[in-house]
């Protein structure tokens, strides 16, 4: 079956000043991700999971390290044809290889979705940049969705456009982040807890949109 995302012995590591050196938080993680499916990692609280969706996202600080044995990611239209793979016990790639990948191929929904958004930016303005329409963008994307199109996808109303994220509320925050995903053409979402802080009602209702 064709993966959209494998990986083979993910390890991260982060600099710890107590013992002068760098000290493992996630060890030996791998699983395949197949097109259409959805993977749920589990653990209790400080095992790791949020790591593991900053490493995939290319979120880390610059100070963690991470290797692995395998990465095979597909690419999409917008980053070429073909496949990376990479084959090797450690690479000094793989942070600039997530962090190239983030947007346009893997998305990440926070938990806290408002602390994402530009809170100086109308979320017209944050939308637009995704297509690359907003001033200051360096270049404009090729994208199938108008930024009007993708918030009637997750039912929000064109009026959504003019306001500030503070002024809307932690579900509505997290369907413009679903908008964003859809207007970037996202092939991958990478979902860190994202309806912890909303209702059980808004849960369901986000939940089949991300499905």
């Amino acid at each position: 079956m064709a993966t959209q995302l494998e990986v083979g012995g993910l390890q991260v590591e982060v600099f710890d000043e107590a013992i002068a050196g760098h000290r493992r938080i996630v060890s030996d993680v791998s699983f395949a991700l197949a097109p259409g499916q959805g993977l749920g990692i589990t653990g209790e609280s400080g095992s790791g999971k949020t790591t593991l969706s900053l490493a995939l996202s290319g979120l880390l600080p610059q100070a963690a390290r991470i290797s692995a044995k395998k990465i095979a990611i597909p690419m999409s239209p917008r980053l070429g044809n073909g496949s990376i793979r990479l084959d090797l016990p450690t690479t000094s790639r793989l942070d600039s290889l997530f962090r190239s990948l983030r947007g346009h191929h893997a998305f990440t929904l926070f938990q806290e979705p408002r602390a994402s958004l530009n809170p100086y930016r109308t979320i017209g303005w944050q939308l637009n940049r995704c297509t690359g329409r907003a001033s200051g963008a360096s270049e404009r994307l090729t994208t199938h969705h108008s930024p009007l199109t993708a918030l009637s996808e997750v039912g929000l109303d064109p009026d959504v456009m003019r306001h500030y994220p503070h002024e809307l509320s932690t579900g509505m925050c997290q369907r413009v982040f679903l908008a964003m995903a859809s207007l970037l053409g996202a092939s991958i979402l990478i979902a860190d807890e994202p309806f912890a802080s909303v209702d059980l009602e808004t849960q369901d209702r986000l939940s089949a949109l991300v499905r």
